[in-house]
């Protein structure tokens, strides 16, 4: 299977987004919340290690960045914080190396199928342990 290099934009003004957004039937976002323990130290401190993650979240769940995703590397012994913006919602990470952990939250407006978070953060940052929460978000005045 060919894997996306590049986390590919969907403008802000593209029909086809619009189309996605409005085409919304479901008033139920999901988000994750993710911890990943006994990561490898030296990945969470390489932006290109965090950002294969984002290229695959995005690319196997068919999600629609609108802004390339911004990362910022802390100063030794610190890790990096990403967050890529969604016609969905979010993505974020943030790393700490010398704890071997990092922490992902993925916000989608509508529902999705799950994504294998366990496997993908074993193989791209050799993850020992994973902890995935998998919330359902209801939005609307029918929900109060």
């Amino acid at each position: 299977m060919d894997r996306p290099r590049t986390i590919p934009l969907t403008p802000l003004d593209d029909s086809r987004t619009q189309a996605h957004l409005l085409a919304r039937t479901d008033d139920t976002g999901i988000e994750w919340v993710v911890d990943a323990y006994g990561c490898n130290g030296q990945c969470l401190r390489d932006q290109a290690c965090l950002e294969r993650v984002f290229c695959e979240a995005v690319h196997e769940l068919g999600l629609h960045p609108i802004a390339p995703a911004l990362f910022h590397q802390f100063a030794e012994p610190g890790g990096i914080t990403g967050m890529l913006m969604l016609s969905e919602s979010h993505l974020t990470c943030h790393s700490f190396p010398e704890r071997g952990y990092v922490a992902f939250n993925l916000f989608c407006c509508r529902s999705r199928p799950n994504w294998p978070w366990s496997e993908k953060l074993k193989l791209h940052i050799g993850a020992q342990e994973v902890k995935v929460r998998r919330l359902e978000r209801l939005f609307g005045q029918e929900h109060l």
